[in-house]
């Protein structure tokens, strides 16, 4: 709901939000809504991952993430601008959704193996 309502509403939450200077901002944030499809599950994912003690695991798709993220963002803004930048946000959060998703079924199917 939040993702088309933005979409949708984008020029005045901008507005409302940071004034009438960001209103050219919209295309950005359309694109930086897509990353809640991500952020979102990452939210409960982080919960879990933390829940069956892998903090260690965790700390490394952070680290790495971050790293990815760096270049990304050293590659795409200097071509791509702001759209690079948020383009890079949205790939860095799907690929932690899927890491720490792979780090929990890889945690899961040990847990069935030892019963």
């Amino acid at each position: 709901l939040i993702v088309p309502l933005g979409w949708f509403f984008n020029e005045e939450i901008l507005q409302l939000c940071y004034g009438v200077g960001f209103k050219d901002a919209s295309p950005f944030f359309d694109l930086l809504l897509i990353a809640f499809f991500f952020m979102i599950p990452n939210l409960v994912l982080t919960q879990a991952t933390l829940a069956i003690d892998r903090e260690h695991y965790y700390a490394k798709i952070t680290c790495i993430a971050a790293l990815i993220n760096i270049g990304l963002n050293l590659y795409l803004i200097p071509t791509m601008g702001a759209k690079g930048a948020a383009i890079g946000t949205i790939v860095t959060e799907g690929l932690v959704t899927i890491l720490i998703g792979a780090g929990i079924i890889e945690w899961s199917r040990k847990i069935r193996l030892r019963q």
